[in-house]
Parts: structure tokens; C-alpha cells; sequence
């Protein structure tokens, strides 16, 4: 399934090899790493995410208001399409959900390194330059829900259009104020406020 949506995206076959799986069974999507090889015998390093999820049907009009691989397909767009510096996604399955990004490397520093194996000093340069990229993740799709929502409808034409704020999380937000105060938010006014 990789290999064809590679060959699909490259226009020429691809040969996946070198496959080492990364994380364990307790994971919400199969994780490995491998090397793709075209007809010219040029090599690259990929990431392929496959999800785990019995209940996943691309077809669904909830298949990316659950999470997982749906919400991760528009994202992984998004951000491509942007150039952030995430991992590039190279090309995907959505009826199977499988997604295969190019690989950093393995020699890539990890986060959890320098927090459990570094000096105080090298787990506070590690969070830094964390907090750093997570601010421009976050600068690189400010206002960029216009995209998300194309990049669904693209993916997903069934899957409902997602809200910026989620129905549930707006709901609960709306109800502390009145709630406080002893009464409830009017449905009509809930309403009104689903609708921004």
C-alpha cells in the first residue's frame, strides 16, 4: 500500500526495504521506518504510519472528527503545503490509512534524551529549542483553518467540515460563566455561537 501510493506520487515504481519497526503494539498507529528505492536506484529514507483502529472507514463522515489518522492526513497537508519543518509527506493511502513521510534520520537528537540521560543544563537547552520550534509550528498555521478544512473535504469529501473550536470544548467553555451564576446557557445562544 506504500509502495504503490510512493509510486503513484513519483510516477515510477518504488521498492520499500529496510523496514525496522519503531514503538510498540500499544501505539494508535503501526510506525516503521524503511528505505524506498526507485528505478534509478536512487535511495531515501520514509516514516510510514499505518492506523491501528478497527473502526476507521475514510468514508465515515467522522473519519477525522475522531482523531487519529484522519486529523493527521489534513494536518500533515497543511503543513506541507505551508513548508513548515516537519517531516515532508510524501504520499498516503486514505481508504487504508497509511501516510509515509520523508525520515530526518535516525541519529535526529530525541527529546526524551537529554530529559532522561542529559545534565540539567542539556534537558533545559532540549525543552528551548522545543518551546522555539512548537511557537513556529504554531506562527506557520495561524489562520490557516480555511486550508484544513480544504485539505479534509479533499481527503475526506464525507467526513463532516471541521470546526476551528471544538462543538464540545465550546460547549463546556460557554457553560462556566452561566453555570456560576446558578442557570444554563439557552440552547439558542449555544447555537449561535457553533455558528463563528
Amino acid at each position: 500500500c506504500a509502495a504503490a501510493s510512493l509510486s503513484l506520487a513519483a510516477g515510477e515504481p518504488i521498492a520499500i526495504e529496510g523496514i525496522s519497526v519503531l514503538g510498540d503494539e500499544q501505539r494508535r498507529n503501526h510506525v516503521i521506518r524503511a528505505v524506498t528505492r526507485g528505478s534509478s536506484g536512487d535511495r531515501q529514507g520514509v516514516v510510514i504510519k499505518a492506523t491501528r483502529a478497527a473502526d476507521y472507514d475514510a468514508a465515515s463522515e467522522d473519519a477525522v472528527a475522531k482523531g487519529g489518522i484522519g486529523r493527521e492526513w489534513a494536518a500533515a497537508s497543511v503543513l506541507d503545503q505551508r513548508g513548515t519543518c516537519t517531516a515532508r509527506f510524501l504520499a498516503g493511502d486514505v481508504a487504508a490509512g497509511v501516510m509515509v513521510f520523508a525520515d530526518f534520520g535516525a541519529d535526529v537528537p530525541w527529546l526524551a534524551a537529554p530529559l532522561l540521560h542529559g545534565s540539567a543544563s542539556e534537558a533545559e537547552a532540549a525543552l528551548l529549542a522545543y518551546a522555539v520550534s512548537l511557537g513556529r509550528l504554531h506562527a506557520a498555521t495561524v489562520g490557516c483553518h480555511e486550508a484544513y478544512a480544504a485539505c479534509v473535504r479533499e481527503a475526506y469529501p464525507a467526513a463532516r467540515a471541521p470546526r476551528s473550536v471544538g462543538e464540545a470544548w465550546l460547549a463546556g467553555a460557554a457553560a462556566i460563566g452561566p453555570s456560576l451564576l446558578g442557570g444554563a446557557l439557552p440552547d439558542a445562544e449555544l447555537a449561535v455561537l457553533f455558528q463563528r
